[in-house]
């Protein structure tokens, strides 16, 4: 039987009824799977929320300064006051804390008010998850 053409598969679907059509088709798509290398055994590796929150996570990491942020507050063995953080950054202090506040939505570090002060410190179960994550 000589092989066919691409040009002569899409007259022949052309020709065919929408039925016809639908079972061709149908039986293409099952010989294109079987031709694949997948032993049909993948499966998503993280769940919905889980990958929103290790996206948020991510995002929350992609700027330089939560960057620093983060690595200074790893670092310390207390929580830091805001007051002592913004002369070690070259931003005013509304960009701080908008900085700031992106890290504690992203569950990163958490806050501690006290008056008018602002007490931050890492999250130890967050960077478990992202050491996990990243491991």
């Amino acid at each position: 039987m000589p092989q066919s053409t691409p040009v002569d598969l899409a007259e022949a679907l052309a020709a065919a009824s929408p039925g016809e059509r639908r079972r061709a088709l149908a039986q293409a798509d099952q010989l294109l799977r079987q031709q694949c290398s997948s032993d049909g055994s993948l499966a998503l590796p993280l769940d919905a929320a889980t990958a929103q929150r290790r996206a948020d996570t991510a995002k929350a990491l992609a700027d330089p300064v939560r960057l620093q942020l983060v690595e200074l507050l790893r670092r310390q063995p207390a929580e830091v006051c805001q007051c002592d953080l913004q002369p070690l950054f070259d931003v005013s202090q509304p960009t701080l804390s908008h900085h700031l506040a992106k890290l504690v939505d992203a569950g990163l570090i958490v806050v501690d008010r006290r008056g008018r002060w602002a007490y931050y410190s890492i999250n130890p179960e967050a960077l478990d998850d992202l050491r996990s994550w990243l491991s």
